[in-house]
């Protein structure tokens, strides 16, 4: 793993972990790319990734359904191809894990008494979904979700009202993402940032988070409270 500071470390305690969704949780990035490149197959058309990584991580969903119709030169039906596109996701989604590192630091935080939240670019129906679908609705406090927001990522706000609400301050809390326009928001909202590529982010330029592991398997609350104190030290 990488780190900006190297100071001596002293175990301090966190105040919060504050979740991304998408990417970080478990891969749905990836099913997401792939169900809407399977449509684009079906139609004789190949979508590539470099096409499709500017969309990461955003709030606003990519108007795919008008890339096929301008690269096969016709219209489309459009409810056609949003449940081929759902048919695909399915299929892919309920084989899908969640990620390396998740449970052990979720476990971590709980038996440490740390609340943890989430804070996601993703509508709270998909969000909360997901959660009850692997098992994990209960073990977030508090989600704030891209439908309850003003500003989606990368303004702060979501991590903002994140921190609020578990009752933390941001410059004791951290936050815990996998693309640049995330790790920007967490960043602006004060929060202590570790970066988490996927394979839908490898290429993103994570220079604002404070720390860039491979996954959170790599992470211990002990690790993260004694970041957390080395960046408050003046």
């Amino acid at each position: 793993m990488t780190e900006r500071s190297e100071t001596e470390a002293e175990p301090r305690h966190v105040s919060a972990l504050v979740f991304d969704f998408d990417g970080l949780i478990c891969d749905t990035e990836t099913v997401v790319f792939e169900s809407v490149q399977r449509v684009f197959r079906d139609h004789g058309v190949d979508l590539t990734l470099a096409e499709w990584l500017p969309a990461v991580g955003a709030a606003e969903s990519p108007d795919w359904p008008s890339a096929l119709e301008a690269a096969v030169g016709r219209s489309l039906d459009r409810e056609m191809l949003r449940a081929a596109r759902q048919g695909h996701s399915d299929e892919l989604m309920a084989v899908l894990a969640l990620l390396p590192g998740v449970e052990a630091l979720l476990d971590a935080a709980r038996a440490a008494g740390v609340p943890c939240g989430m804070a996601s670019n993703s509508p709270r129906v998909w969000v909360q979904g997901n959660l009850e679908r692997l098992g994990l609705a209960e073990r977030f406090d508090v989600v704030v979700a891209v439908d309850e927001v003003a500003h989606p990522k990368p303004h702060p706000e979501p991590y903002l009202r994140a921190v609020a609400a578990l009752g933390a301050t941001p410059g004791r809390a951290v936050g815990l993402e996998d693309t640049v326009i995330g790790v920007t928001a967490a960043s602006r909202a004060g929060l202590y940032t570790v970066a988490v590529p996927g394979p839908m982010s490898a290429h993103h330029d994570f220079a604002d988070a404070d720390l860039v592991v491979g996954s959170l398997a790599e992470l211990t609350l002990a690790h993260l409270g004694e970041a957390v104190t080395r960046r408050a030290r003046p």
